[in-house]
Formats: structure tokens, sequence, C-alpha cells
């Protein structure tokens, strides 16, 4: 999902990432390199690890299982509030 440029500059940098644990060198440090390229702003602020997210029949949550919720559309739908942690 690409965000219009409009939409980006309300949700970049935001305060928090979070990830698994397992991606954790490639992933976050390609993201700060990158915000720090084209920003010149990390994109976070802090990061949060968990360990594996699984959907109600146990299979592990991943985008190309096509099986995971799309914080974007709820935070849309519900406000900002109701995600929260």
């Amino acid at each position: 999902m690409t965000l219009k440029p409009e939409e980006f500059e309300t949700r970049y940098p935001t305060d928090f990432m979070g990830t698994l644990s397992d991606i954790r060198p490639f992933w976050i440090s390609r993201m700060i390199i990158f915000g720090l390229y084209d920003k010149n702003d990390v994109p976070f602020k802090n990061v949060y690890l968990w360990s594996m997210v699984a959907d109600a029949k146990g299979v592990k949550m991943s985008k190309s299982k096509g099986n995971v919720i799309n914080p974007i559309e709820l935070v849309d739908k519900y406000g900002a509030d109701a995600l929260r942690m």
C-alpha cells in the first residue's frame, strides 16, 4: 500500500514500530537507514519486539498468507485511540 503525500506527512515519523524479533537485524536497520537518507529523520523512536502472532486458527499471521489486520484501516474506521496500547 502506498500512502498519498498528505497521509504520509501525518504518519511519519511515528512513536513506535512493532515487529517480530526474528527480522530485527534486517528490517529495523533498513528502515532507519532509508529514513535518515530520504527524510533526514528516523522513522520511529521506539521499537517493540514480540513473538509470533497467530490468527484464530493458530496460523502465524503474515502479509504473504493474507491473514493480517491492517492497522491503518482500523485507525481510519475507529480512530487512533482505539488502537493505543
